[in-house]
């Protein structure tokens, strides 16, 4: 034995093995790196370690095979060995190993200096989150992420996983598994996680994954595949650098398929623990534990329906929403996530107008209150409260405590986010609104209806670039959506171009036929051109997706009155108020109709039942709530109550302050009205001048609302109000030509 291995080191087969082997790694490593900077797949350097392997056992065997000679390559037995110059190979071998070795050390040093360098060193990972973020000053610490900032390593993205069974049968286990790891990794102060929407929006797809990371604005993703075969199952989950494509951790866990759920929270907590090691550097920094939702699996995939089938907020999709959450719960009880997907769908029904408010939102308040009676810590439970309250009408500090409590719950909730961010609009702190609607949206860039929402902020603040942007970004997001063409009605509508209103309306009734709301925008767009035949016509077909419609109903009585038909108004506005009591819609119309027929105090009193007045403040749900306080403006002036007519003033004039607008018509014409209820000619005119500058159009807005009627005379006002109304009538002569 011993002769055999001395021989082995004669022939130079121990140094030819020793060389191999440190070429092969050098190999393998340049590849790890290049290899995705190139684009290539990640079996590439699979087929890398195949090709080496088998060349080893090659080139030991073509070693003590063959010996190289002054007279070239020869087979060993053909070598005298007295004239053999093995030791003179041997080292120049010797010299090739240490050669290679000192590039194979070089490339370490630049691979982890260098290669691998994100920046300047911080302490830990809290310091760079804290660098990239600025306070919003709402209790639990909201924050804004700098969209220029460069992504902190501990941003991460869950793709979902994929199902590579042969039978695709497990798509409800590979979103478990996706669903689970957010949940867990929500739970970690110092990861930030992209929301579900916009992580799942690559779900089938095969995008590269810097790209992924860059559109998502995180450092790493997640991803991984499940296969079953018969009773065995197999996931594997690999965490990649998006900047270079580096695998910075990955793992295989293989199970016995006979508990779903356990395998779920199983591998989704060991894959957790291993990311807070890799990247926090601490695994036992966060204790965290799976909070199981559900161990029943046809409630826990019908949830998953459920969810995806709500996110377009048609009707089609909140009632199968609506009755997949319903079908969980009645399969389990004690499904508290259910619960509240059943409280959501309500809630958005009434939102988006397909029930009423009176009809769904006891349905509501039932469902939300099982939630937290079953999980009082559930923070999506604490959403859906304060969405509900947002839609009764609640205290504004009431909604808000709600979703302050959801979100701090749950962080990476930018859903309940989004729905504070409504809130706090309402009591005139719409920057500190936007702030946290940024917080979502550094969260989850991906959500159609967040992108909506910041869109149409920054349209009513009059920031052009911003909108224009962030509506730019949506129609290539969805192409396909009506609220991406009801956001372009709301820009054409802010930018006073009555035309492009109807015709973004009309686009997008195409992708949603079944919508109320967008009937009644090109409803009252009609009856402002003074056709009120297709008025009557869309508000007749909102009516038939929601009867109890107010603002539809409310036309309608509005037809009838200016018809001659006071009776037959008034008949349709009683009936419907004994069936849902406070639709403001409905409200306005009755206290405009008695104002016009001479009873002030009735008159007042409707207005009042819509901004219920209470402790010297009045309740402004939205912007409906400022149109209407103008009336009662009036009439507490006209009663002798000038300190009521210029607290409600002042209390609009400050949530329009909030809003920042520098461009849009909009302000300063509510502006103008609210000046002229009160009787401040000078406001009123000062404002009305800048609303004319920035193309303000309309005839509805200045024949049949208080503000401007005791001025329609005056030589400086009059002249104004007579400039909207031409370009009122020259939008509706193109609109006719159009035959839009």
């Amino acid at each position: 034995m011993s002769s055999f291995f001395s021989e082995l080191k004669r022939r130079n087969v121990v140094r030819v093995a020793l060389l191999y082997g440190i070429v092969s790694w050098l190999i393998l490593q340049v590849s790890d790196v290049a290899m995705p900077a190139l684009g290539l797949p990640e079996w590439s350097i699979t087929l890398v370690l195949y090709f080496l392997a088998i060349g080893l056992p090659i080139a030991l065997i073509f070693a003590w095979a063959f010996e190289l000679t002054p007279d070239g390559l020869k087979r060993t037995g053909e070598v005298d060995p007295d004239a053999s110059v093995a030791p003179v190979t041997g080292q120049k071998i010797n010299h090739l190993i240490i050669g290679v070795l000192s590039v194979a050390l070089v490339f370490v040093v630049i691979d982890s200096y260098v290669l691998k360098d994100d920046g300047d060193p911080v302490e830990n990972p809290t310091t760079a989150v804290a660098e990239q973020v600025e306070q919003s000053g709402r209790p639990g610490g909201q924050q804004v992420v700098d969209p220029s900032a460069a992504p902190i390593l501990t941003s991460i993205a869950v793709l979902p996983f994929a199902d590579m069974s042969p039978a695709q049968d497990q798509e409800y286990f590979t979103d478990g598994i996706s669903e689970e790891l957010l949940n867990l990794l929500a739970k970690i102060p110092d990861f930030k996680v992209a929301g579900r929407t916009s992580s799942f929006a690559f779900k089938g797809k095969d995008d590269d994954l810097r790209i992924i990371g860059e559109k998502l604005g995180v450092a790493t993703i997640l991803e991984g595949s499940v296969r079953k075969q018969k009773d065995q199952i197999r996931v594997t989950a690999q965490l990649v650098k998006v900047d270079d494509g580096y695998h910075l951790w990955s793992d295989t866990y293989d199970r016995q398929l006979d508990d779903v759920f356990a395998i779920q929270d199983e591998i989704a907590t060991e894959v957790v623990g291993a990311l807070k090691q890799t990247l926090l550097g601490d695994e036992d920094r966060v204790v965290i534990a799976s909070a199981r939702a559900t161990d029943n699996t046809e409630a826990y995939t019908a949830y998953l329906r459920g969810k995806h089938m709500m996110q377009d907020r048609t009707a089609d999709g909140l009632y199968k929403a609506l009755r997949e959450f319903r079908h969980a719960t009645e399969v389990d009880p004690d499904f508290a996530l259910a619960w509240t997907g059943v409280a959501n769908s309500y809630s958005l029904l009434s939102s988006y107008s397909y029930r009423s408010a009176d009809e769904v939102l006891p349905l509501a308040s039932d469902a939300v209150d099982k939630a937290i009676e079953l999980d009082p810590d559930l923070g999506e439970a604490w959403a859906a409260r304060g969405l509900l309250l947002m839609q009764r009408g609640a205290p504004p500090e009431e909604q808000i405590a709600a979703l302050e409590k959801a979100v701090a719950l749950n962080p990476s909730d930018a859903t309940a986010m989004m729905w504070m961010s409504s809130a706090l609009t309402t009591v005139a702190e719409a920057d500190e609104g936007q702030a946290i609607l940024l917080r979502a949206y550094s969260i989850d860039p991906l959500n159609p209806t967040l992108l909506m929402n910041l869109a149409t902020n920054e349209a009513f603040r009059g920031n052009a670039e911003a909108t224009n942007r962030y509506a730019a970004d949506l129609e290539g997001l969805r192409p396909d959506w009506d609220g991406t063409y009801r956001l372009k009605n709301t820009i054409a509508s802010l930018e006073g171009q009555k035309d492009e209103e109807l015709r973004w309306a009309k686009k997008a009734l195409h992708y949603n036929p079944e919508s109320p709301d967008t009937m009644m925008t090109i409803a009252h767009l009609y009856m402002d051109f003074g056709d009120r035949d297709r008025a009557r016509e869309y508000a007749s077909r909102a009516r038939e997706v929601n009867p109890l419609h107010g603002d539809a109903i409310a036309l309608q009585a509005e037809l009838r009155f200016s018809e001659g038909d006071s009776q037959g108004a008034w008949a349709l506005i009683d009936r419907t108020l004994q069936k849902q009591p406070n639709d403001p819609n409905l409200l306005g119309q009755a206290g405009g109709m008695a104002l016009r027929e001479g009873r002030p105090d009735e008159a007042r009193a409707y207005y009042e039942r819509i901004l219920r007045p209470a402790d010297g403040a009045w309740a402004m749900a939205d912007f409906v709530g400022i149109f209407n306080a103008a009336e009662l403006v009036a009439l507490y002036r006209e009663a002798g109550q000038p300190d009521l007519a210029e607290a409600l003033r002042r209390q609009c004039d400050g949530l329009l302050d909030s809003l920042g607008a520098e461009s849009t018509w909009f302000v300063p014409f509510l502006r103008a009205r609210l000046a002229g209820a009160a009787g401040d000619r000078d406001a009123a005119l000062v404002n009305l001048r800048e609303a004319v500058d920035r193309n303000a159009a309309g005839g509805y807005l200045v024949e049949n609302l208080p503000g401007f009627a005791e001025y329609s005379d005056d030589p400086e006002i009059g002249p104004l109000l007579d400039t909207m109304v031409a370009r009122r009538d020259e939008f509706a002569r193109r609109v006719a030509a159009e035959d839009l």
